[in-house]
């Protein structure tokens, strides 16, 4: 009877260490979830950079590496006040932020610091920016958005002929960003993937879907 009562024992305890461990495992992967924003200026006279754009916010919403994902393509037009505060809410909260820049992102920001409020076009991809990269001097939101070590910053950024690499990106977007991608090139675009989500395999390049195996690259 002693040896069964310290078997039963035993089993509970064991049991026990096991339902702990698996509840903290839960607990470490919903606490390691990340937060993503999307910026993506919202004047552009292409819809490529819009789409793309769109492609990437989606493939990280229908992933289940991500518990909140806020992209500005996705918001109401004509709406800037109140698009703003949801902003600034997402961008304190983000664990990553991607920065989708065009040549009319670039003019745009440029424009807007050298006018500041003046300036004739803000949307929420420039002030956003402004908002990252210039927070001593800001105006327009709030010291909310604080600088995070935690917080990653990406650059995307796509251009065609004639316009060149200097065309799309303002000399802030290299200086604060982790790391520049350009969507140009298979490398840059696999290196995306593979930064934004861990499992995922698939690929978009140039409007073609391909498939990572065993280290080389696959259309499909």
């Amino acid at each position: 009877m002693l040896f069964v009562g310290i078997l039963l024992s035993t089993t509970v305890i064991v049991i026990i260490v096991v339902a702990l461990t698996v509840c903290k495992r839960r607990q470490q992967k919903k606490a390691t979830k990340k937060r993503a924003v999307i910026l993506a200026p919202s004047g552009d006279v292409s819809s490529k950079f819009a789409d793309m754009a769109n492609l990437i916010a989606s493939e990280l919403k229908s992933s289940d590496e991500y518990e909140e994902v806020f992209f500005t393509g996705w918001m109401q037009v004509n709406n800037l006040g109140n698009n703003l505060e949801k902003l600034v809410d997402a961008l304190h909260r983000s664990t990553v932020v991607i920065l989708f820049v065009s040549p009319f992102g670039k003019t745009s920001y440029e424009n807007f610091l050298e006018q500041g409020q003046l300036a004739t076009w803000k949307d929420e991809f420039v002030i956003g920016a402004h908002s990252l990269f210039r927070t001593s001097n800001h105006t327009l939101i709030n010291s909310k958005i604080t600088s995070s070590k935690k917080r990653k910053i990406l650059v995307v950024y796509h251009y065609e002929e004639p316009l060149q690499k200097s065309d799309v990106l303002h000399k802030d977007f290299e200086l604060h960003a982790h790391r520049c991608y350009d969507l140009n090139t298979m490398q840059d675009n696999s290196a995306l993937y593979k930064q934004l989500l861990r499992h995922q395999r698939r690929v978009v390049y140039h409007g073609e879907t391909c498939i990572e195996d065993g280290g080389t690259t696959k259309f499909i």
